[in-house]
């Protein structure tokens, strides 16, 4: 189930830009009603997560512990808030459908929605393969995002582009991504500290 979030998460994302890209506003709004999926998957989770806590002989049955079973339960309500960000940038993008952009500016929204994207599926990688060195690598990858992404918000109003607010909304939300993207890897160190013995 949180396999499928991730999925649902980053093709919204990727759809998102690539609508900005093709001026496709019926893919903008596909995007949004997206969200909906990634929700109820979410209240999936929340509810089997319920379950084991009431039936503790059916968390030994599916060979999951209540600690990994927290730790999927935290993680999807993280993936669910990335879905919100994902709509919220889907909502700045549709805000620029009618705006003239240049090229410049479309290229760095492309390369920040990429590298989002990519700390976002190393960060649920590195909980799936129990990878620490890739869950560390991924946190420190993330302080570099963040600075950049300050950097480039900081010379957006120097610029005076037309739509220029939300340009700034979607950076915003890719940083928010990429932050989430964190937390998810910080809740994999943490599970594998503690299953370690």
């Amino acid at each position: 189930t949180l396999r499928r979030m991730a999925v649902i998460v980053a093709g919204m994302q990727r759809d998102a830009v690539f609508a900005l890209k093709t001026r496709d506003e019926e893919l903008v709004e596909d995007v949004i009603l997206r969200d909906r999926d990634v929700n109820r998957l979410y209240w999936l989770v929340a509810r089997q997560f319920n379950l084991l806590l009431r039936n503790v002989s059916l968390s030994r049955e599916m060979g999951v512990d209540i600690e990994l079973a927290l730790n999927y339960l935290q993680i999807s309500r993280v993936i669910e808030r990335v879905g919100d960000h994902v709509v919220k940038l889907a909502e700045s993008i549709r805000g620029l459908m009618y705006v003239s952009i240049e090229k410049k500016i479309v290229d760095i929204i492309e390369v920040k929605n990429r590298e989002s994207l990519n700390i976002f599926q190393a960060s649920v990688d590195s909980f799936f393969e129990k990878d620490m060195q890739k869950a560390n690598a991924t946190i420190l990858e993330l302080s570099e995002f963040v600075k950049k992404c300050a950097e480039i918000s900081a010379g957006l109003f120097d610029l005076g582009a037309p739509g220029v607010v939300y340009i700034g909304y979607c950076i915003e939300n890719f940083r928010r991504v990429a932050e989430y993207a964190g937390v998810i890897s910080e809740n994999a160190i943490n599970y594998l500290v503690i299953e370690k013995p």
